[in-house]
């Protein structure tokens, strides 16, 4: 009888608007959360489904690209369970946030961290990993990798199929030892030039003064060089203490000169080209006199303000930011010896994931493995590490991400990084060789270039050779423009 009276006063048009609110009033009291909004990024993904099995996958709780993570799935059937974790204290900030982030979505998985400077992780690692007493995750560098390779386990090709790797990161090839994976390249990066920007200001300089060839750059250090009145240094406008077999492999790739023989067995450093890169360097400190081989390390002798340029890798910027807070610094592409484009900038090379202990419980492989694959999926979790790391994320959908817009150093060597050369995995011993042969060697005025050079290659064969070292020069998507 209620219809009826009521339809008799009221339109039908207006009946059905007001049942259709009053509906959707009751259904938002039903499901409500009682704030009346609703965000994603704010929710919180509920893991006790019933059975523990996991939702049903929808948009909302699947991340990633070609590979993908299910927030959803329930880890460990949702009990508790605590995983070992060691790490460089230079990735503290990287892997605490990293943590945060699985944990929110995973209570239940607990991570016990140690963490070690870098100058003794590598050895507590190792002798851990050979006791049996290692952790079940640890943080990894592809310089390490051979000889820890019996403790490593692979990464499983279900988890981790090689084409959806391939599609969403660069490089991955470069990760690859034989036909297995242990690890993940998680960032990218190279050489450049960092400058103090309040010296190049006070030197009457400016952006359009950015060297672009290394014959501008030693224009620019000899304005940015303070001596005092009896000509000693106060001030060096160039500095690459420290690195300077760094710099070295960097002009030698610019002139197209490969630094390994094709089948890895012997160093190309001993050669016309390589020579008279060295004598450019050694022309900057010791006939223009724009740096001082005995000042202290360059990103310190720059910290401390005693030099107003140096030539370094990204991660220079996570020490400068650290130790020198006051510092303000620019940073700008490696100079090249002619206009346009070299066949290679500098060489590049990877920041690696964390590797898996191969002697750990099969259930915590199974779970640090899925904590690597949130990782790689995630893609707040990888602009973070960029950001830290000063690197350039190697998931291809995040170059150019405007969170990283404001990063200097991570935008500057984005421009280049496709034109630098990723040489192979580098073993320890011969970074250690080349820092001593070049390292010390190279600015030693009693020492020619040549005989320096010479004795670099004599040594560093005798590495090669017994550690099977695969270069991967050749590979490189420029090589067609190298010397042959």
């Amino acid at each position: 009888m209620f219809f009826k009276k009521y339809m008799k006063v009221v339109p039908l048009f207006i009946f059905v608007v007001i049942v259709l609110a009053g509906a959707a009033i009751l259904f938002n009291i039903y499901i409500g959360t009682g704030t009346g909004k609703s965000n994603k990024n704010e929710s919180k993904i509920d893991l006790n489904v019933e059975g523990n099995k996991s939702k049903d996958a929808t948009s909302e709780t699947i991340i990633g690209n070609s590979l993908k993570y299910d927030l959803a799935r329930p880890v460990n059937e949702n009990k508790p369970i605590t995983l070992k974790f060691w790490i460089n204290e230079d990735w503290s900030d990287i892997y605490t946030s990293l943590i945060n982030e699985y944990t929110s979505i995973h209570p239940n998985v607990i991570f016990d961290v140690s963490q070690f400077p870098w100058n003794v992780y590598w050895n507590k690692i190792n002798v851990a990993l050979e006791s049996g007493e290692g952790p079940d995750l640890f943080h990894m560098h592809n310089e390490f990798v051979i000889p820890m390779l019996q403790y490593l386990e692979p990464l499983p090709y279900d988890e981790f199929p090689m084409e959806q790797l391939k599609a969403d990161f660069m490089q991955v090839e470069t990760s690859m030892i034989g036909e297995k994976m242990y690890y993940v390249n998680v960032g990218i990066m190279t050489g450049g030039i960092f400058y103090n920007k309040k010296m190049w200001a006070e030197s009457g300089l400016t952006m359009q003064d950015i060297p672009q060839i290394w014959e501008e750059l030693r224009t620019v250090a000899r304005k940015l060089t303070v001596y005092d009145s009896g000509g000693h240094i106060l001030r060096a406008g160039f500095s690459f203490n420290g690195v300077e077999e760094y710099i070295l492999e960097a002009m030698n790739l610019q002139r197209g000169q490969f630094l390994f023989s094709e089948d890895g067995r012997f160093s190309r450093f001993n050669n016309p080209a390589s020579i008279e890169n060295a004598r450019f360097l050694r022309d900057l400190y010791y006939k223009d006199l724009v740096g001082d081989a005995k000042m202290e390390p360059a990103k310190d002798a720059f910290g401390f303000g005693k030099t107003a340029m140096i030539y370094a890798w990204g991660w220079t910027a996570n020490d400068l930011d650290r130790n020198y807070p006051s510092i303000e610094y620019g940073f700008f592409r490696i100079p090249t010896w002619w206009p346009g484009e070299p066949p290679a900038f500098d060489r590049n090379n990877a920041e690696c994931s964390f590797s898996v202990n191969k002697h750990s419980d099969e259930n915590k492989k199974k779970i640090a493995f899925d904590f690597l694959k949130y990782y790689l999926s995630s893609d707040n979790a990888l602009i973070n590490a960029a950001k830290k790391a000063y690197m350039v994320p190697s998931k291809i959908s995040l170059l150019g991400r405007p969170e990283l817009s404001e990063n200097v150093v991570i935008t500057e060597q984005a421009k280049y990084i496709d034109r630098t050369c990723f040489p192979g995995i580098l073993p320890n011993e011969f970074t250690n060789c080349l820092k001593t042969s070049i390292g010390q060697n190279l600015m030693e005025p009693s020492i020619t270039p040549e005989e320096v050079l010479r004795r670099t290659d004599i040594a560093i064969n005798k590495i090669l050779p017994a550690y099977r070292f695969e270069t991967m020069e050749r590979k490189y998507k420029y090589a067609g423009e190298f010397k042959k």
